[in-house]
């Protein structure tokens, strides 16, 4: 490999290495701004999440119960 060509394969490497920081930076940034900053909750917040919790469809829903109305006839009627 001839110097030139040497030189212009490391000047590539250095271009796509500084692209690639861009875009590393870009990313973090924007997940700064769409995520904000990692903050404690409230503490009325955090004695409403296990209230809010509880209330929930999956905690509140018995094992094996359907909630779907049946279908089968009952005194010669489908319900």
């Amino acid at each position: 490999m001839s110097p030139r060509a040497h030189d212009d394969a490391m000047s590539d490497i250095a271009g796509w290495a500084l692209i690639l920081v861009y875009l590393l930076l870009a990313v973090a940034a924007a997940r700064t701004v769409l995520v904000g900053p990692r903050r404690q909750p409230s503490a009325a917040a955090a004695a409403a999440r296990p209230r809010i919790r509880s209330n929930s469809p999956a905690a509140t829903a018995s094992a094996g119960v359907s909630q779907e109305p049946p279908t089968q006839e009952t005194l010669g009627r489908a319900r």
